[in-house]
């Protein structure tokens, strides 16, 4: 068993996490005592961290509609795909027609959130404040 000290992921505090792996395998997450910020606390959901990674139903791939039918995607195809639905709604309703909910996930992930921000400073119209 190997255990590795990191930070928890599910929101913002991110507090300090020790992971005990079998291989490939999340066995358990548990606070980590050194952390000088959480002092070994985890709440809930970050100790249910193995069955969420774990879980059946987890989504490992990006998914399009085929046929009415939702199916796994490469990256490259679903990011195409995303561009030319976001520039087809653009060029007929203009840039106001994109809208970003993050409601309290936001800070889950940081790069993300930056490269969400990033993507509505650009595609907001001239003189307008993205948030």
């Amino acid at each position: 068993m190997v255990v590795v000290a990191t930070a928890c992921r599910i929101c913002a505090v991110g507090c300090g996490t020790l992971v005990e792996l079998e291989g490939d395998t999340i066995v358990r997450v548990v606070g980590d005592p050194d952390d000088t910020t959480t002092n070994g606390y985890t709440c809930a959901k970050g100790r249910a961290g193995p069955e969420f990674h774990h879980a059946p139903y987890r989504l490992d791939a990006p998914l399009l509609r085929r046929n009415g039918e939702l199916v796994a995607a490469g990256w490259d195809e679903t990011l195409d795909d995303i561009a030319a639905r976001t520039t087809a709604l653009i060029a007929e309703h203009g840039p106001g027609v994109i809208a970003n909910y993050v409601s309290t996930g936001g800070p889950i992930d940081p790069a993300g959130y930056a490269m969400a921000h990033g993507f509505f400073r650009a595609s907001a119209p001239i003189g307008a404040t993205a948030r």
